[in-house]
């Protein structure tokens, strides 16, 4: 008993002592460079919109329609060291972003000791207002080469939708590097309650050593709807080993929203395993709700969908 007991123990300790090596990494604060250049598949040469966020006037009623700050400044501290304090008010709904002043062209929170300059970042996004529906998919540049194809890892990102209206998600994939239309989804994310960024980090397993990113955003159809609709993401990595812990990414302490679809749950994060014979996965981040629909994005849909 004692000799398994020491066993286990120098398992444990072997396993936290192993170095993380970062595979993927794209914050979009350099622009479309490196692990964030994505070619358009779908429409072919379509590409994503970057940007650092957008001013918001003092005396508007409704909530933004895409983010006001990307999430590097909404979960890092502040210039002087602080956290922001979300939500806070903004005539009359809870705002969870950085606003832009004019007068000093920066981004500031509220803190302890008074609004404070957050950090500046810039995010990807896509914008829609198409009835007939939209989907677009896109494929990194960089090809992700791993050492063992039964080594777990982890994908981490933050994901932003306008609302829940007309059935959003966002879609990655795995896909080999010579056969990009026949890839294994790792994770598909769609909306929560609340007009802020999100966070998801999924484990998965490979059964090829060489493979590219996919992202794909999908929205269904509605005749009578054609306001500005917008999908952003922000922060993806791509990491070795599986995601068995979070960092700092929680800006809310309710614990009653938490997820309960996946093996590993907090109130900040869901973590599930995925292997390269899952076809699909869903998870939602910071919501009480477990969605169970899929997105197969294969060469069928290809062919058939509509922007």
């Amino acid at each position: 008993m004692k000799v398994t007991i020491i066993l286990l123990l120098i398992f444990i300790n072997y396993s936290q002592l192993q170095e993380i090596i970062t595979l993927y990494n794209c914050t979009f604060d350099s622009g479309f460079a490196d692990d964030c250049i994505f070619q358009g598949i779908l429409p072919p040469g379509d590409t994503l919109e970057i940007d650092i966020g957008q001013a918001l006037s003092d005396n508007s009623i409704d909530p933004p329609n895409r983010p006001l700050s990307d999430a590097t400044s909404v979960f890092s501290l502040t210039m002087n060291g602080e956290m922001c304090q979300f939500p806070y008010d903004l005539n009359g709904w809870d705002m969870y972003f950085c606003l832009y002043e004019e007068s000093t062209k920066n981004y500031t929170c509220p803190t302890n000791s008074g609004n404070q300059t957050c950090i500046k970042g810039q995010y990807g996004y896509k914008t829609t207002s198409n009835p007939m529906g939209f989907l677009a998919i896109y494929k990194s540049l960089t090809a992700i080469i791993i050492n063992s194809t039964d080594e777990k890892q982890c994908l981490r990102f933050y994901y932003y939708f306008t609302n829940s209206f007309r059935e959003p998600s966002i879609v990655f994939r795995m896909a080999a590097t010579f056969n990009t239309s026949n890839g294994q989804t790792i994770v598909i994310v769609q909306p929560n309650d609340t007009n802020r960024w999100y966070y998801s980090q999924t484990t998965f397993i490979l059964s090829s050593d060489e493979y590219y990113l996919m992202l794909g955003l999908s929205r269904a159809s509605d005749l009578s709807d054609t306001t500005n609709f917008t999908f952003a993401i922000d922060n993806i990595s791509i990491t070795n080993g599986a995601c068995s812990y979070v960092f700092n990414d929680s800006i809310t302490t309710d614990a009653s929203s938490s997820t309960t679809s996946s093996s590993t749950t907090s109130s900040t994060i869901t973590s599930s395993t995925i292997t390269s014979s899952t076809t699909t996965s869903s998870i939602t981040t910071f919501s009480s709700r477990t969605s169970t629909n899929t997105i197969p994005i294969n060469a069928t849909v290809l062919k058939t969908s509509n922007q």
